[in-house]
Formats: structure tokens, sequence, C-alpha cells
């Protein structure tokens, strides 16, 4: 991580790993294999700013709760639409 301004914090990360998924044509096995770099700038409080080339996540604790983050992020690749290599 790193300071980027205006209490702003740039968390640059990368999630590596392997989801098993199903595939949403046939419900076969999918294993789905990760190496995806996630960006997000984390704001001190409410950010009322305009940044097009990041997502802006605010914290008002103080604390920044990166598991789930990366999380959310797992979630939006699980959400997509994976198949299995008979269906491809």
């Amino acid at each position: 991580m790193k300071y980027d301004g205006e209490n702003l914090v740039l968390l640059q990360a990368t999630i590596t790993g392997s989801l098993d998924l199903d595939c949403y044509l046939c419900s076969n096995d999918v294993v789905l294999p990760l190496n995806e770099n996630v960006e997000f700038l984390i704001s001190d409080g409410a950010y009322s700013g305009m940044r097009e080339d990041y997502d802006v996540v605010e914290s008002f604790d103080g604390n920044i709760n990166i598991e789930e983050l990366l999380n959310s992020e797992i979630e939006l690749i699980k959400s997509g639409y994976h198949s299995c290599e008979d269906c491809k």
C-alpha cells in the first residue's frame, strides 16, 4: 500500500489460487485458476472527488478490512459465466 494524497491509500494486490465452480451450462465442475491484479483507492472518510483510474472505497472507522475487499472481488469473479471444457 502507498499513500496517494488527500487521505487516500492505494492498495495494489494480486489474488492467486483457484476456484472450484460449476459450469453455467451443464453444472459440471470447473476449476478456475486465479491470477487477478486488483487496485483500490481507500479513503479515510467520505470521498467527494472523481477518480476514473481506480475504484474508491470509503473507510469511516479508520480501519481497512482488506479481507472483505478481496472477498468481494472473489465473489465478482465467481458471479461470471464460467464453462467447462465440454461446453466451450
